[in-house]
């Protein structure tokens, strides 16, 4: 009994040297892609949080179970960790179309035990894109099923509309645009949107964290942009071209300092070498 109570108290003990942990849980769902779960691990540094990177988090189903076990990660180094869902999970939810996730840290020699649930509900998020002659138009749709499975609009769901660009999304839409008792959305696209070389730009259409439905991300390709246009006479010799293409100045100046280097070097060799025989010529006076 008193090794028990003994065995009790330094549990305790080293539970309370531990540091705690905050976790947070995210569903992100991309339209014909993937599902996943991404859990941010954070601690208390100072009088502020910090993400934490190396921490294991497990994922699991409705209940804390091996059985119920989705998957491990680890989090990187912006506190991240993501698994994929399985494709088969549709079959998981429940009577109401609901999923409820959890992601927990267990065991960890640094950070005490800690877990965030999260319900999310079944949605359908479909994206749509209308060309007129003077008019491009995307439209979007959220839904959710019912009792009977059927799918009913949701309305009043924020929408964002957002063009890929290749250091980040670019909004084009505005911060409080809503769905309509439809479930509707619809955003006219700019018309001076840069493309690539044929005018192909990737619309986004996302709800982000949304209560009931987590993250929703919708993308589609289209020829809705202005097509680059590249002038090879302006952009053939500059710094970041081939070696074929390099600026003048710069060859020049490249040049120059090689040159410059192996002169030095060769006169460095000759005074050696002079050196050398006026040695030997007053080794020759001396012996003479």
């Amino acid at each position: 009994m008193l090794l028990c109570v003994f065995s009790m108290t330094l549990s305790a003990q080293e539970a309370k040297k531990k540091k705690k942990a905050r976790i947070s849980l995210e569903y992100v769902k991309t339209t014909g892609l993937s599902r996943q779960l991404k859990a941010t691990v954070k601690t208390k540094v100072d009088r502020s949080y910090q993400k934490v990177s190396k921490v294991e988090v497990r994922f699991y189903y409705d209940e804390m179970t091996d059985e119920n076990l989705l998957g491990v990660s680890q989090s990187d180094d912006k506190g991240e960790a993501i698994i994929d869902l399985p494709k088969d999970i549709e079959k998981m939810a429940d009577s109401s179309f609901q999923y409820t996730f959890i992601a927990a840290i267990e065991n960890n020699p640094n950070f005490r035990d800690r877990e965030k649930e999260l319900t999310i509900k079944e949605s359908t998020f479909d994206l749509q894109l209308e060309a007129g002659d003077s008019l491009k138009q995307v439209n979007v749709f959220i839904g959710t099923p019912d009792s009977t499975g059927s799918i009913v609009p949701v309305e009043e769901v924020n929408v964002k509309l957002y063009v890929e660009r290749m250091f980040g999304d670019l909004l084009i839409s505005d911060d409080f645009d809503m769905t309509d008792e439809e479930g509707m959305l619809s955003f006219d696209f700019p018309m001076d949107i840069p493309g690539d070389e044929d005018g192909n730009v990737t619309i986004i259409a996302k709800i982000e964290d949304d209560d009931n439905f987590g993250t929703l991300i919708a993308p589609k390709t289209a020829q809705w942009g202005i097509p680059l246009a590249i002038d090879e006479k302006a952009h053939k010799r500059e710094l970041w071209a081939a070696r074929a293409n390099a600026p003048i100045y710069l060859l020049v100046i490249v040049n120059l300092m090689i040159f410059g280097i192996w002169g030095i070097i060769i006169y460095i060799v000759l005074q050696i070498n002079k050196i050398r025989k006026i040695g030997k010529m007053q080794f020759s006076q001396k012996k003479g």
